[in-house]
Order: C-alpha cells, then sequence, then structure tokens
C-alpha cells in the first residue's frame, strides 16, 4: 500500500471490483445462453444492468460493513458465505483483509481464525451455538403453543356444539370429558371411540347413533355428565 492509499481506499476498490466481476460474469453468461432474452430486458428497463451493479455494490458494502466486527466474519464463515462456490464473496474478504482462504473447510476455518485471534474466535463459534439451539428451541415451543391453541380450539368448538344439542363423535365428547377433569375407564374411553358415532341432547332427549353394537352406558353417562358440566357452567 502506498503513502497515498488509505484503508478506505482499498476497501472501495475492492467492493468496486466486487460488483464488476459479479456484473461480467453475469453478462456474459446472459450473452452465452440468453442474448435475446438479454437485450429485450435492456431495451425493456435500459438502467437495468447498471441498477444490477448499485444493487451488488450495496451487498459489498454491507458485507464490509459486517466484517467490522469479528462476529459478523464467524456468522458469515458458518452460514457457507465463504465456500468455494462464492468465490466474489471470497474475494471480497481477501482484498479487505489481505488473508487468503483455502478451498477446504478446515483451511478457512485457520485462516478464520487466526485472523481474528483464537480465543475470540472460540468464544464467538460457542456464542453462536447457543443462539442457534435458542432459536431451534424457540421454534420447537412456537410449534407446541400453536399446537396447543389449535387443540384448545377444537375443544371450545366442540363444547360450543354439546351444549347447542349439535351432534359430535364418541371421540370428541372423550376431548372434552378429559378437557373437564373426568377420570374416564379405559374400556368406557374405547367405547366412545369405536362404537359411538354420534351422540346430542335434544331438549331433555338423547339421541345417539353406533358404528356397531351397542354404546356402554358408561358412554351415555359420560355424556350427561359432560353436558350437565357445560350447561351448569355457562
Amino acid at each position: 500500500m502506498s503513502e497515498t492509499t488509505t484503508i478506505d481506499d482499498v476497501r472501495a476498490a475492492a467492493i468496486v471490483n466486487y460488483a464488476d466481476s459479479i456484473m461480467e460474469k453475469l453478462v456474459a453468461d446472459a450473452e452465452e445462453k440468453r442474448p435475446q432474452q438479454l437485450l429485450a430486458l435492456i431495451l425493456d428497463h435500459p438502467n437495468y444492468l447498471e441498477n444490477q451493479r448499485i444493487e451488488y455494490l450495496s451487498h459489498a458494502q454491507a458485507k464490509v460493513k459486517r466484517w467490522e466486527r469479528a462476529a459478523g466474519i464467524v456468522n458469515d464463515l458458518y452460514i457457507g458465505a465463504f465456500e468455494p462456490n462464492n468465490p466474489y464473496t471470497r474475494a471480497l474478504f481477501t482484498a479487505i483483509f489481505g488473508v487468503e482462504l483455502p478451498e477446504t473447510r478446515g483451511g478457512m476455518v485457520c485462516a478464520i481464525r487466526s485472523h481474528i485471534g483464537a480465543n475470540l474466535f472460540h468464544q464467538l463459534a460457542a456464542d453462536r451455538a447457543a443462539t442457534l439451539q435458542q432459536a431451534i428451541q424457540a421454534g420447537r415451543q412456537a410449534e407446541i403453543d400453536a399446537k396447543a391453541a389449535v387443540h384448545a380450539a377444537q375443544v371450545e368448538n366442540i363444547k360450543d356444539a354439546i351444549k347447542e344439542g349439535r351432534p359430535v363423535s364418541g371421540g370428541s365428547v372423550l376431548t372434552v370429558a378429559r378437557d373437564l377433569g373426568f377420570e374416564v375407564h379405559p374400556r368406557t374411553a374405547s367405547s366412545l371411540k369405536k362404537k359411538l358415532r354420534s351422540i346430542h341432547d335434544i331438549d331433555g332427549n338423547l339421541h345417539f347413533t353406533v358404528e356397531m353394537g351397542e354404546a356402554s352406558n358408561n358412554a351415555r353417562l359420560l355424556f350427561l355428565s359432560v353436558l350437565a358440566k357445560l350447561r351448569g357452567g355457562a
């Protein structure tokens, strides 16, 4: 670096080279594979190529800004930004820091660890792993909460149907009974699920249909207990 060349000059030149290199590759590929489409695109949008270049300049500026912090470098390493199939990002990193990145994963890790310091690298890697694990757990909990909310809504709909005298299945009666805190004997539960196709109460008269055989008296009594609790609590 000459006396008149500053770090900012190096950074600016690297950013411009990043955008120009990508644009050169994109245009070359388009001219080879889709020349008519490229020409039509430029005719319809005269500023297309320049707008694309500006977008890549913005991408490069964001990367370099992110790399001002060691955490940004470590994060990009673990999301694959420096893999061999990202030659422009690798070249930008090398131009900014003077660090050659080997093509192997282990080599890249060693080079970046050496660049930012081993202790800091390991701390940041551990922090990132912890953050990732927290995000995974939060996602799982959100999924559990969402399923619980759907189940709760379904149970409330069944409760409304029972109170209003609309037919419900034996399995639905079992679900509501357990939600209300009733202890249901396994044989009664089986009768509800396997034999009782539908059941409802109209003006104190119990109406039900069965799948096969006959639903147990306990199954019908449980329905009446559920109905009484629901209507009594209304």
